[in-house]
């Protein structure tokens, strides 16, 4: 799960550094995911993908974090050290 989250995270930085205007679409922004993508997996050489990696910010896994979410709410995530 690390390995895909780097991956997905290395995307993201690229698609950040993408300047966008008012003429922005989702056809020009899907695009750009896709060459983002093929950039990072040529990069790493060691991982090949398809589609929609993307990964949110929140990844829940079963046990404690269960607890938080139920009493709290997931807005008290951002408040716990993990």
């Amino acid at each position: 799960m690390n390995f895909a989250l780097m991956i997905s995270c290395k995307v993201e930085d690229k698609l950040a550094l993408i300047e966008r205007d008012e003429s922005w679409t989702q056809a020009k922004e899907a695009r750009a995911y896709e060459d983002c993508l093929k950039e990072v997996l040529e990069e790493d050489g060691r991982a090949w993908a398809d589609g929609n990696i993307r990964i949110g910010d929140y990844i829940l896994l079963g046990g404690w974090l269960q607890v938080i979410v139920k009493r709290f709410g997931v807005a008290a995530m951002a408040n716990e050290p993990l």
